[in-house]
């Protein structure tokens, strides 16, 4: 937040007083929330999270949230207009807009509230209540809440943003930012203005603050920290859960949603379940040593999603990618010589294959980390792509024949139940293996032409990837503020982009191997042919070639 550690420290003071005056609860000999561990970011700046006071044990509940404190859409100042909201955009799974619109709403009037008592103070107008008080509820918890999340993407200035070039970051922030514009320009600032224009004079007042920057603060900020709450009320801002950073693999503690119970009178040790009451625990699912920071996990996530989400990244995650996207395959297969009429027909009919369409126009083709001893392997969804784009009319032919019997119910071609067919989720990109396989004279769906087009795909992104340089300095406007020296920035930056080289890398040493092994055995049995051939035609160098076969 831009102050010193007094300041910091007084901050977090606050809020604990907030916390416990509605009703959440840690267990003060266990955890310290807020507690600064210096130099654990990547660029050994220092981080605020929570930390063991004690040795934890598996199975402990260190902390208790109630789920009617958080910032949920049903659990807000002005819940009837942010349903309505919800009601509009018809789509849960847009609800960062809907919890964006929330913030936003609670931040215009706890400003306003602010100011009114401000001026009481000052004596300028006699105490009057408007119904601003309905923001007392969260006011101690949205006041703790940073303007923005500076180390998400969407808050980085341009001069930054270029330096994502070829990673999966740079995708999703194209997207991210079209989504965040076309939900502000057809839903969230009509219904905040009219629900402004319906609220007290003072309040309306604040219209003039509604901008797209200031919805972008409030959506950055719910993105990096909203969880899921309940099935019915969906994500919330949970207070004291957002403290626990975050760690693919090896997390410590697990949030778990239970029934709060109460006495069922006084005196009386018998307890029964409040109706429609729950709590967020925070449970210890992995031991802890006393002054090592707890983590928490917010799923199983790649430093491209964290990144994006979250700002910041994790060294070595065990959960990066890199993902390849059906134009990436369309280029590439062009700049191989397919022609483009020929590529297009093919894909087009794998996306018309119904229940067995092994991947659409929009479809991601996840290339996974690899770990040391393995073998890199494409997604067999990919596979399939990459062969229909270069196989020969024949087989292409042939393979699609035997889908179409398979979809009328004249012969199933079975399932491929091996690793990679789990990982795909997709009986249809088994399918298309077994049919493609069977239909190309080679017997494999990783030819040659299929390795080169992939090839192709893997330089192109390379080629992408920039390093930023050493005496990069942000000259936009304001770039002296958190925006654009947000710590870590290019640490984050730095892990995400060597994690996505690494494995173009892994992915492409492995195709040249395989793409070796393939063309060796075609020059083998090609010498082969040739030596048959001069066996028939010419006895004698038959004979004299005899005593070499077994070299042969």
């Amino acid at each position: 937040l831009g102050l010193g550690a007094a300041g910091q420290r007084a901050a977090m003071d606050e809020f604990q007083r907030w916390l416990r005056a509605s009703g959440f609860w840690w267990d003060e000999t266990a955890i310290e929330l807020g507690s600064v561990f210096p130099g654990r970011n990547a660029d050994g700046t220092p981080h605020v999270g929570v930390r063991a006071l004690r040795d934890l044990a598996e199975g402990e509940t260190v902390a208790l949230m109630p789920t009617s404190r958080c910032l949920t859409r049903s659990a807000c100042a002005h819940a009837d207009a942010v349903l309505r909201l919800r009601d509009d955009i018809g789509d849960d799974a847009q609800w960062l807009a809907v919890l964006g619109a929330a913030l936003l709403l609670e931040r215009l009037g706890l400003e306003e509230t602010d100011r009114e008592r401000k001026e009481e103070t000052d004596g300028a107008v006699s105490k009057q209540n408007d119904g601003n008080d309905k923001y007392a509820r969260l006011s101690g918890y949205v006041a703790s809440l940073p303007v923005r999340e500076p180390n998400v993407v969407a808050s980085w200035p341009e001069t930054r943003r270029r330096f994502l070039a070829g990673t999966d970051v740079e995708r999703a922030l194209r997207c991210e930012r079209a989504a965040a514009k076309n939900e502000w320009e057809q839903f969230v600032e009509r219904r905040i203005r009219e629900e402004l224009a319906a609220s007290s004079a003072k309040i309306e007042r604040k219209k003039n603050r509604l901008t797209f920057e200031a919805y972008l603060d409030a959506r950055s900020v719910v993105s990096s920290r909203a969880f899921h709450v309940t099935d019915e009320v969906g994500p919330g801002l949970v207070p004291i859960a957002d403290l626990f950073n975050h760690r693919t693999g090896g997390n410590h503690v697990a949030m778990r949603l239970i029934d709060e119970e109460e006495k069922s009178s006084p005196g009386s040790s018998e307890k029964k379940r409040k109706k429609g009451a729950t709590k967020l625990a925070a449970t210890v699912v992995a031991r802890v040593a006393k002054g090592e920071e707890v983590f928490n996990t917010y799923g199983l996530l790649g430093n491209a999603s964290l990144l994006n989400s979250y700002g910041f990244t994790q060294e070595h995650n065990p959960e990066d990618t890199v993902s390849v996207s059906v134009p990436d395959l369309r280029a590439a297969a062009a700049m191989r010589g397919a022609p483009g009429r020929v590529v297009s027909k093919r894909l087009a009919a794998c996306f018309e294959k119904k229940s067995l369409a092994p991947f659409q126009e929009h479809s991601l083709f996840p290339l996974r980390r690899v770990e040391a001893g393995s073998e890199a392997r494409p997604p067999t969804a990919l596979l399939v792509a990459l062969w229909a784009v270069t196989a020969t009319d024949e087989a292409f032919a042939k393979a699609e024949r035997e889908i179409d019997q398979s979809l009328m119910g004249v012969h199933d071609l079975g399932d491929r139940e091996d690793a990679e067919d789990a990982e795909d989720n997709s009986r249809a990109s088994s399918t298309w293996r077994a049919a493609a396989e069977r239909a190309d004279v080679s017997g494999s769906i990783v030819t040659a032409a299929a390795s080169e087009v992939f090839l192709e795909i893997l330089d192109r992104r390379r080629r992408m990837y920039v390093d930023v340089p050493a005496d990069f300095r942000e000259d936009e406007p304001g770039a002296s503020d958190a925006v654009s020296e947000s710590a870590g920035w290019r640490a984050s930056l730095r892990i995400l982009v060597e994690s996505e080289r690494a494995i173009v890398d892994a992915h492409a040493a492995a195709t040249e191997r395989r793409l070796a092994a393939t063309r060796g055995g075609e020059l083998a049995e090609k010498d082969d042919d040739a030596k048959r051939r001069e066996k028939i035609q010419n006895p004698s160098v038959a004979e004299a070639a005899d005593a070499f076969a077994l070299f042969d």
